[in-house]
């Protein structure tokens, strides 16, 4: 945390101000955050599919989401965070105090919820994907996400020891680079993002499907991963400014950045299974209305094998990627059965596996 960096500013440095800049973004997210995540539960609602873990784990990371943006719209309020430093100083010392606190805070629930998010994601990946290799790698990725995240937690709360030092500037106290811990603490959600957007790569293009089906699940899938480049915006900022020196505006574009990647995250997961309300959507269009003659009905759905793959005919999948185009493999509509899924042997590819309503 740093000092005031200089007693002789000019009056329209000191005026200067980006505190509305922060309100503005927050606003936008609380909206889209919000109104995602109830997409979310309606489209599984249209879908008829029960609530899981994934439930749970999204929530909480749409809770952490809003808890960052509070506590940033508090920082603004209350810290002075967007006005420079030395002007904070001016009106009331404490607020550097409170801004400090504030930044710990931030960091570790930014942390929480990016494992949560992440978390929902890889239960998705866990439900659709039978393949014992790619469940390996989805139980190893789900370990490095949430070692990363406890680990990324110490760090914070080690960031000065004691940990008042960091906005008290106690003599005699031990503290990290504020830039190389925030900065670093980050990276892994960069590599695992990588990871995750490939993943599901091989499976998809090995199904007999055609390019246009397979590309349409690989964009749904990897809505999960979107995150991945607001991780490398914000991991790029953070060594383009210089968090120590006057903090409280040096520190809110890296703020905004925050916000933006945790709220990326919490959306990206929940749009992931909002197919069900699309196509209801779809369906209320002049475009959507023959859409029920080209699904496959619920009562019709069954595990086809090799031996009856000649009677097998696809059909037309229309209405979320706005196309018509036959489905082997993968077909996007409601849930299936647990049990339904897991009875198919992993030499049968033409066992319908549901994308987005059976999460």
């Amino acid at each position: 945390m740093g000092e005031p960096s200089s007693p002789q500013d000019s009056s329209g440095y000191l005026a200067e101000s980006r505190q509305d800049a922060v309100r503005g973004v927050a606003a936008i997210f609380i909206a889209l955050d919000t109104i995602v995540i109830a997409m979310r539960f309606t489209s599984k609602r249209i879908g008829s599919v029960k609530f899981g873990w994934d439930d749970a784990w999204i929530t909480c990371g749409y809770l952490f989401s809003i808890a960052i943006i509070a506590c940033s719209l508090v920082d603004v309020d209350a810290a002075g965070l967007g006005l420079h430093e030395d002007r904070v100083f001016m009106m009331n010392p404490e607020d550097i105090v409170l801004w400090a606190k504030l930044t710990l805070i931030v960091a570790i629930l930014y942390q929480l919820a990016v494992v949560s998010s992440k978390m929902g994601v890889l239960l998705l990946y866990l439900h659709i994907f039978d393949r014992r290799q790619l469940r390996f790698v989805c139980y190893a990725i789900a370990c490095i996400v949430v070692l990363n995240c406890v680990s990324s937690i110490i760090a914070v709360l080690l960031i000065c020891i004691p940990l008042h030092a960091f906005w008290d500037h106690s003599p005699n106290a031990n503290c990290v680079d504020t830039n190389s811990l925030f900065r670093w603490t980050s990276f892994a959600n960069i590599v695992t993002d990588v990871v995750m957007l490939v993943l599901p790569v091989p499976a998809i293009f090995k199904m007999t499907s055609s390019i246009s089906v397979k590309l349409g699940i690989f964009t749904t899938l990897g809505m999960g991963s979107v995150g991945l480049v607001f991780s490398i915006l914000r991991f790029a900022e953070f060594f383009t400014v210089d968090a120590v020196v006057d903090v409280t505006w040096s520190g809110t574009n890296l703020v905004i950045w925050t916000m933006i990647e945790s709220s990326i995250y919490s959306i990206a997961a929940c749009l992931v299974a909002c197919r069900p309300l699309a196509r209801y959507l779809w369906k209320k269009t002049p475009f959507g209305t023959s859409i029920d003659d080209v699904e496959m009905q619920p009562s019709a759905r069954r595990t086809f094998t090799n031996s009856d793959h000649q009677d097998y005919r696809p059909r037309p999948l229309s209405g979320f990627y706005g196309l018509d185009s036959e489905v082997d493999d993968v077909y996007v509509g409601e849930a299936t059965s647990k049990d339904v899924r897991r009875s198919v042997n992993t030499t049968d590819t033409h066992h319908r596996v549901e994308i987005g309503e059976t999460i």
